[in-house]
């Protein structure tokens, strides 16, 4: 696959213009998901708090305690899949969108059969993660107490590490991470396979989609001063990177 480049601001243009043009759309989804999720954890409060009221007072028994924690850690399992399974179908309607198709809000159940190559996915992803990590602070560690650069360097020594380990985390996660869920709705793949494409497809890009990420970022974050900003804002990050996606699986 060819290294390609990707406009920065085209991208975050595009994120921001096709919000406001599908505003209610994806305002409906997100919301959605939201709701869902606010209503399966107020559910788990609930047996949390009847559960301490019970035993505090001695109105239910051990058995009973177990049976509603069970239900209250069914339901938190069941609370992550729905979670998981919206944000394929927000990908969904975000790759639609880009692609010009029609799409409503049912879109966002369309790919539940998905959810286990994604889960699956995410695992593989956070494994790669923590074992490049691990590696680079074991490796950094060795070289540093070998050449005993730390009688001399002291906490330089400790930043120079930070610092490190910082820019590994950034990279591993964009060339192993960062289109899963594009990919898996797009091309219905694999989760070793989704993060095979991954790394080609972010191959000598990976700086210019940390600018991307980090801009989106800030824009995120300032926008969380009001409501319709939030609104506004994380939807538009999630087309925006459908924007980048689309343009290196050219």
């Amino acid at each position: 696959m060819a290294i390609k480049n990707i406009s920065i601001i085209d991208a975050i243009k595009f994120g921001y213009s096709k919000t406001i043009e599908h505003f209610s759309l994806l305002f409906m989804a997100y919301a959605l998901r939201l709701v869902i999720s606010l209503c399966i954890s107020l559910l788990v409060n609930y047996s949390l708090g009847y559960i301490q009221n019970g035993l505090s007072t001695g109105l239910v028994s051990y058995i009973h305690v177990l049976q509603i924690g069970f239900a209250g850690f069914s339901l938190s399992i069941f609370n992550a899949i729905i979670y998981y399974v919206i944000t394929l179908g927000l990908t969904h309607i975000s790759l639609n969108i880009y692609d010009g198709k029609k799409s409503s809000v049912y879109a966002l159940l369309y790919d539940w059969r998905l959810i286990l190559n994604y889960l699956t996915a995410l695992f593989l992803f956070w494994i790669t993660l923590l074992l490049c990590s691990s590696a680079f602070i074991i490796s950094a560690a060795v070289i540093i107490m070998t050449k005993q650069y730390v009688s001399f360097l002291g906490a330089s020594a400790l930043i120079g590490i930070i610092l490190g380990l910082i820019a590994v985390i950034l990279l591993v996660s964009f060339r192993a991470g960062f289109f899963l869920d594009q990919i898996i709705v797009d091309k219905s793949v694999g989760p070793v396979d989704a993060l095979k494409i991954n790394f080609k497809m972010t191959r000598g890009v990976s700086l210019n989609l940390i600018a991307l990420w980090f801009l989106s970022s800030c824009l995120i974050l300032l926008s969380s001063l009001t409501i319709l900003g939030i609104i506004i804002t994380v939807p538009a990050y999630l087309l925006t990177r459908t924007y980048a996606y689309r343009k290196l699986s050219k």
